[in-house]
């Protein structure tokens, strides 16, 4: 896919500066301390050894914080302090120098994280990709924030929900009641990738500033388009008078008037209020239809629009990836 490739581009694009920076700050760091043999093989060497056991380091540290009670702070310190030992120990040895000049060889190659960190928070955040996180399941199954993994007595398929929740949805988009079995330990929320280089598709995931308080960003399916006339009627979409197909993603997912209750007495989208779309509105929803709060419900809109819709102005992206945890990995679009 187009996106997959970018996001590989990029990976490798920055992955590659990061390589080339920091073998040239150790030149300069070891001609700073007047060591022999500073030969680009030797270089490479080095950090052929170092970055691999740095990344063993970082994944070690990320399981001692999820297997244990040690503060974030501690760990990262932890994490810090091994990285650097292990970096200064290889530089030593590799080039016949003792540690404290070492760890002076060492230090010029801070500035190469530090430049690469530079380039994401100034170009690739604001132009292509930047990430996120979702703090509920209004989006499950497709996305998940903090959950609870349980098992479909009838299928044996997972379902999700969340802690105090009475509904569950399961993986084909269904909605019942919490009686499903076993009672899992809350599992961590997706984390996911959102381009911002590519135009918004009906059934996209959209991510955006939310209309009645544009501090908040949320995530929704995109089902009504700038411009139309959109509806719900018998848990069918409908457009301009003509009835869309959704894509086997999203299955069975019902978003009709049997989910009007004490906190949606009446549903934006519903035949008696059809959502009349501006040029530059979208209508969302969310997939986990029972519990999502969305353009069916609410009551402020953004100054200048309706109170249903999402303007282009407060989009931020679409969701390209979910790539962590592993066990979640989808490409999206």
């Amino acid at each position: 896919m187009f996106t997959t490739s970018i996001a590989l581009a990029l990976i490798l694009s920055l992955l590659l500066v990061y390589v080339l920076l920091w073998g040239l700050c150790l030149r300069l760091g070891l001609r700073w301390v007047k060591a022999e043999n500073t030969s680009k093989r030797s270089i490479f060497i080095a950090f052929g050894i170092i970055f691999p056991l740095q990344v063993l380091i970082t994944l070690a540290a990320g399981w001692l914080l999820g297997a244990s009670d040690l503060p974030m702070i501690l760990a990262a310190f932890v994490q810090l302090v091994c990285s650097v030992l292990v970096a200064v120990s290889v530089i030593a040895k590799l080039f016949s120098i003792p540690s404290p000049r070492a760890f002076r060889a060492w230090l010029p190659t801070v500035l190469a994280p530090a430049i690469v960190a530079l380039c994401l928070l100034f170009f690739v955040r604001p132009l292509l990709y930047e990430t996120y996180t979702t703090t509920t399941i209004s989006m499950a199954p497709t996305l998940v924030g903090e959950h609870r993994q349980l098992v479909c007595p009838d299928c044996g398929r997972p379902s999700y929900t969340a802690p105090e929740m009475d509904h569950v949805v399961g993986e084909d988009f269904s909605t019942r009641r919490k009686d499903m079995i076993g009672e899992q330990a809350l599992q961590p929320p997706d984390r996911f990738l959102v381009a911002k280089f590519i135009e918004p598709k009906r059934w996209d995931l959209l991510v955006f500033r939310a209309p009645e308080d544009p501090t908040m960003i949320y995530v929704k399916r995109i089902v009504g388009m700038p411009g139309e006339t959109f509806h719900f009627a018998n848990d069918s979409f409908w457009a301009n008078g003509q009835a869309l197909t959704p894509p086997d993603t999203i299955g069975g997912t019902q978003y009709g008037p049997n989910f009007t209750d004490e906190w949606r007495p009446f549903m934006w989208g519903s035949i008696e209020y059809a959502a009349n779309l501006a040029d530059d509105e979208y209508f969302v929803v969310g997939d986990f239809a029972a519990v999502s709060r969305d353009s069916r419900d609410w009551q402020t809109g953004a100054e200048g629009h309706n109170p249903y819709a999402v303007p282009k102005s407060h989009v931020i992206g679409v969701v390209t990836h979910i790539y962590r945890p592993l066990s979640r990995f989808r490409i999206l679009r």
